[in-house]
């Protein structure tokens, strides 16, 4: 499995919806999260950085590199083979945060990044309750106007760093929810140029498979057409010192992407 598709972006920037529409194309598996894929970017990260320690082991980078490519393989072939479709494609919001780890481990492989505005995935994650596994107390960016802020802010900037690839435009995909959600066809018809993949009409019905979501904090709204009632939410839910706050962390990046011109909102 050499030209994998990850798929990331910070969380509630639509990485679940691009998910299940890649998972109708006839010739994509894109299953649950594995979770566990920005991991390995992290280790491998790592690990190069103490080259000296690598040698002295015998090993090389170029050789770290396949070995986990070949153990992340090993690792989705299980439920990829079931499947039947020639393509891969695996989606955790956290692959941005390693996608020039992932794309050392994998030369070929395809990088999308989900953005969208920032005070709108703000909004989004503190109505969730997630829950630290470590210690069972809720996730300081549900509970945190902050720590939500700074969440979109860190994973949005590590994600574009992509954009500095060499020939970022053939390994490298932008996709706006904003865009997604109001006019669907035309953005996936790019997408699949990108990905070097024939339209497929059933994307466009995507609400209408059964599948596996467990766990995944978008699974109810994905089984459902595209709505667009969640653009500019932040416009009814902020109060004016929530504005203040999100533009103490986010309003740079908010300009940088063209969400906003200046701090006058």
């Amino acid at each position: 499995m050499k030209n994998p598709v990850f798929i990331g972006g910070a969380p509630r920037s639509g990485t679940t919806l691009l998910r299940v529409i890649l998972d109708s194309h006839k010739d994509i598996f894109c299953g649950p999260e594995f979770r566990i894929t920005p991991c390995f970017g992290l280790f491998y990260d790592r690990a190069v950085s103490n080259e000296r320690a690598l040698q002295a082991l015998g090993h090389t980078k170029e050789g770290l590199a396949q070995a986990m490519q070949e153990f992340l393989s090993v690792c989705w072939e299980p439920v990829f083979s079931k499947s039947s479709k020639p393509y891969f494609a695996e989606k955790t919001p956290a692959n941005c945060d390693q996608f020039l780890s992932l794309k050392q481990i994998f030369p070929d492989s395809k990088l999308v990044h989900c953005l969208r505005d920032g005070r709108d995935v703000v909004c989004s994650i503190l109505a969730q309750s997630w829950i630290d596994a470590n210690t069972g107390e809720p996730l300081e960016q549900t509970n945190s106007l902050e720590g939500a802020c700074k969440m979109w802010d860190s994973m949005v900037r590590e994600g574009l760093k992509a954009r500095n690839l060499p020939n970022s435009e053939e390994h490298y995909f932008e996709l706006r929810y904003e865009e997604l959600v109001s006019n669907p066809e035309p953005v996936l018809r790019k997408l699949f140029t990108f990905l070097e993949r024939d339209w497929d009409e059933s994307v466009l019905s995507f609400y209408e498979k059964d599948r596996n979501l467990a766990g995944e904090a978008s699974s109810e709204q994905v089984n459902q057409p595209i709505y667009q009632k969640s653009l500019g939410r932040w416009k009814r839910e902020f109060t004016d010192q929530d504005k203040e706050l999100v533009k103490n962390y986010c309003s740079d990046l908010l300009v940088e992407l063209g969400y906003e011109e200046d701090l006058d909102w």
